[in-house]
C-alpha cells in the first residue's frame, strides 16, 4: 500500500507527467498527502466523539492513537 501499489500506479503515468513529477515525488505525495490525509479525520473524529467526556489533552491523546493504529494496519 506504501510502496508497491503507488510504484505501479506511477509506472501507468504518462510520460509528460513523469517528466513533470519524479518517482519519488510521487511516493513522497502517495504516503503524506494521500495516505495521511484519512488519518487527520480518524484522529479529529474520535478527539471530538470523547471531548464531552475527558479532559481535552486526554481525547487529543486517544485521537492521536487511534490515528497511529489506523497508520499501523495501513
Amino acid at each position: 500500500m506504501k510502496k508497491e501499489l503507488p510504484k505501479k500506479m506511477y509506472s501507468k503515468f504518462p510520460d509528460i507527467l513523469k517528466e513533470k513529477l519524479s518517482e519519488e515525488k510521487w511516493l513522497t505525495l502517495w504516503n503524506g498527502v494521500i495516505l495521511l490525509g484519512p488519518l487527520e479525520e480518524v484522529r479529529e473524529t474520535v478527539t471530538k466523539a470523547l471531548e464531552p467526556y475527558v479532559w481535552g489533552w486526554v481525547a487529543k491523546t486517544y485521537g492521536y492513537i487511534a490515528e497511529g493504529i489506523v497508520y499501523a494496519i495501513i
